[in-house]
């Protein structure tokens, strides 16, 4: 219905869980290292590969952020009946 102010959650949906699926996947591991690295158990024992780790997990959140920014906007945008 075109009068619908509703956000389309169908759209919104299907371009957010397939980003927040991806980047959750991406950061499983690494995130597990650190965590056994912090705590002095697991594989990674050399502190330079922790800061590696540490720093692609910094970037990962850092795009997590940008895409519940782009998904807040897409819902905002929903309800103002601005979106189709």
């Amino acid at each position: 219905m075109r009068g619908d102010h509703r956000p389309n959650v169908r759209r919104v949906r299907q371009n957010s869980s397939s980003n927040w699926e991806c980047y959750l996947a991406e950061v499983e591991y690494p995130l597990q290292e650190l965590l056994s690295y912090w705590v002095g158990s697991g594989s990674l024992t050399d502190s330079r590969a922790a800061e590696i780790f540490a720093y692609f997990l910094r970037d990962k959140v850092l795009k997590l952020r940008e895409s519940a920014k782009e998904l807040d906007e897409e819902y905002e945008e929903g309800l103002d009946g601005k979106a189709p």
